[in-house]
């Protein structure tokens, strides 16, 4: 029986590759012409291949990352297209990807049409012979409308902690291939994109004398703090292949948390870090593998690594994504807090940020991403800028406002009610967490589905993910909570306010 989540037109994604025709027009900005084929003959071996597929990010109105990456110096092009047969396709000339950025690269697509399905291909020419491309991988992207219309997002974070990897005995990480069956229009990864806080050995036995094995490669068998282990963590995950499926198919966005350096920066000190930052938090390394194999927008150059950043997607939906990691205040588990707003562990800078964008939105729902809990309780630390922020929304009158996070390797909903809180001069909110994607899973909260132990590993089935309908006509937001089996753990309905 055809699986009935699948969608009839995405042949162009079957296989690992697509072959393109050599006598393709330049790839230049415009329609497609035809032209005389090349007369040099160039071998398979010598034309650049694409080694991790390719990845969609930070999707708004008109505009959409694309990101791949290669096996050598070469020049990305980028080719999005209507129609599957590619017969109204346009060409993008990419730039350079070169082994300074590890062979990755992006393209910021813009000008694209609203609310439509565009069939994408990636490939890479080498630069001396500027017309013997490699061969393509496909994909397929939503854009982002204008107008109201139906809207699904998924949320999730935490693929490989605890000294998990994928196994491909088990299926690789098959809730990624669960979420994708989902159809999304977009998937907000919460954090820990990769964990480099300790090795990954080869194998390792697991609750109930199971055996949990794992691809064994240079990169995960240590905890190296160089720049090429921190980027082999990613092309170690993006090895799996359910991953690559859903990374063809569904457009992310991405936030950073500190997996991807060490865990909560507990070595920090013994890795290099920016030597003209007063508070020194974000490992180099870290944060260049990070900012090269995510896909994200770069901003303007001053600030270039910032992460944090507002993502306008229809008059439905504003989604503010939080980065705790680069831009927070002093770390109150290091040194005192400062008494003013400055030393709150998301920075002055973001939270202000953060305030404004909140006030000024005129979508009806505004989510905000978090890469851990925003639980007054469970961050005690952040309560008073918490606090704070709460109180000027209350202040300024903003309603519908969501918190979405992971980061707890669980996954719940809280309703936060003033009358039962510390701080009773705020307005009751939501938050939901949800997680973790192929990690190993906490017992605090997973409704029906609480583990035995703490850290039970994937093969207990307890990878969860969040999902968010939003209805076009009554702009009702409703929020499911699922297994890694697509079973519903919790659903709630949100009415706007």
């Amino acid at each position: 029986m055809p699986d009935p989540h699948d969608h009839p037109r995405r042949n162009v994604l079957h296989g690992s590759a697509l072959r393109l025709d050599a006598t393709a027009a330049p790839w230049a900005g415009g329609p497609a012409r035809a032209q005389p084929a090349p007369a040099l003959v160039v071998p398979e071996r010598a034309r650049p291949q694409v080694t991790h597929g390719l990845q969609f990010g930070d999707v708004t109105p008109g505009r959409a990352i694309v990101w791949s990456r290669c096996d050598r110096p070469a020049r990305m092009l980028v080719e999005y297209a209507t129609r599957e047969d590619f017969r109204d396709a346009r060409r993008v000339l990419g730039p350079c990807a070169l082994e300074s950025g590890d062979y990755t690269a992006r393209v910021d697509l813009t000008g694209l049409p609203a609310d439509a399905e565009l069939f994408v291909r990636v490939r890479f020419e080498r630069l001396d012979h500027a017309r013997t491309p490699g061969d393509a991988v496909g994909g397929r992207l939503r854009t982002a409308s204008r107008g109201p219309r139906p809207l699904r997002l998924l949320w999730s974070g935490d693929p490989a902690g605890q000294g998990c990897d994928v196994d491909p005995e088990r299926g690789g990480m098959r809730l990624y291939d669960t979420m994708r069956r989902r159809r999304p229009d977009l998937f907000i990864h919460c954090g820990g994109a990769v964990h480099a806080d300790g090795p990954l050995p080869a194998g390792q036995l697991v609750e109930h004398g199971r055996v949990w094995r794992k691809r064994a490669t240079p990169e995960v068998a240590g905890a190296d703090a160089a720049l090429d282990a921190f980027r082999g963590r990613y092309r170690d995950r993006l090895q799996d292949a359910a991953l690559r499926r859903f990374n063809a198919e569904v457009a992310q966005v991405w936030l950073w948390d500190d997996r991807g350096p060490v865990n909560a920066s507990a070595d920090a000190g013994r890795l290099e870090v920016d030597p003209h930052d007063a508070e020194p938090r974000v490992p180099l390394p870290a944060a260049r593998a990070f900012l090269e194999y995510a896909p994200l927008r770069r901003l303007y150059d001053e600030v270039a690594s910032r992460v944090y950043r507002h993502l306008p997607y229809g008059p439905l939906l504003d989604l503010f994504v939080v980065d705790p990691r680069r831009h927070h205040g002093p770390d109150p588990h290091r040194r005192p807090p400062a008494a003013d707003a400055a030393g709150a562990f998301r920075g002055r800078p973001q939270l202000g940020w953060l305030l404004d964008g909140l006030r000024h939105s005129r979508a009806t729902w505004k989510l905000v991403a978090l890469a851990g809990p925003s639980s007054l309780a469970m961050a005690d630390d952040d309560a008073p800028a918490l606090a704070g922020l709460l109180r000027g929304l209350c202040a300024a009158g903003v309603q519908n406002v969501v918190w979405l996070n992971t980061g707890v390797h669980a996954t719940a909903a809280h309703r936060y009610a003033p009358a039962c809180a510390a701080f009773t001069d705020v307005d009751p909110f939501r938050a939901f967490v949800s997680g973790p994607l192929d990690a190993a899973s906490d017992p605090r909260v997973a409704f029906q589905k609480v583990p035995e132990a703490p850290n039970a590993w994937p093969c207990a089935g307890l990878q969860c993910f969040g999902e968010l309908d939003i209805d076009a006509a009554t702009r009702t937001l409703a929020v499911a909570l699922r297994d890694v089996d697509d079973r519903v753990l919790f659903r709630r309905s949100l009415d706007p306010a």
